[in-house]
């Protein structure tokens, strides 16, 4: 931090400026001290810019969200789920609906399982492997259909789902599952697949 502030010092010695944004290479632990610092040696506002996935910022929120778990003494199981369970088949408004009961993970033939009331599936876009490349598309954990602007996708290729402008609205960067009004992930019937898997994400 300390050659990085004097460099910066250099710099702004032959041309000095009000406001310094940064690419994002501040660093992965504590980057506001480091701007903090540069800022109260340069008498300069500084201020680092949101990089493309992957990037220090996804890091950062990856490792701060492990930290707000790990203080609610949330347990963190790093491993893919493979199979579900489901049972308890309930008739909420005049449909049939099944709760999922377990989730199994970890290598076959004796594999972990998991039991819950209720899941939470957040399991990201194409980085985080909540949406596959494969055709037809699918979400990557229990398998719901994936849908672009309100609609399901079938085989279409990626290609299909951009725009040569890069300031139109990108199909692509859009996808995820479909939920109902309780944020629950809709089947292609545009019903809820389960009563207690609820949806999270943008």
């Amino acid at each position: 931090a300390a050659r990085f502030s004097a460099a910066v010092g250099e710099a702004l010695a032959v041309t000095p400026v009000d406001l310094l944004l940064f690419p994002p290479l501040v660093g992965i632990d504590a980057p506001d001290a480091i701007l903090d610092r540069i800022e109260a040696e340069n008498e300069v506002v500084c201020a680092e810019l949101v990089g493309t996935a992957p990037g220090p910022s996804g890091i950062r929120l990856q490792r701060a969200l492990e930290a707000m778990l790990a203080h609610a003494g949330v347990p963190i199981i790093r491993a893919r789920a493979w199979a579900a369970h489901e049972e308890r088949a309930a008739v909420m408004a005049g449909r049939r609906m099944h709760s999922l009961a377990r989730l199994m993970y970890g290598d076959a033939p004796s594999p972990n399982v998991i039991e819950a009331r209720a899941f939470v599936l957040a399991a990201g876009r194409f980085i985080g492997g909540g949406v596959g490349g494969s055709r037809p598309w699918v979400e990557g954990v229990l398998g719901f259909p994936v849908a672009a602007q309100g609609e399901f996708l079938e085989r279409e290729s990626s290609a299909a789902l951009t725009r040569d402008d890069p300031f139109e609205a990108q199909a692509l960067f859009a996808v995820g599952v479909r939920v109902d009004a309780e944020f629950r992930p809709l089947a292609r019937d545009r019903k809820p697949r389960f009563e207690n898997v609820f949806a999270a994400g943008d």
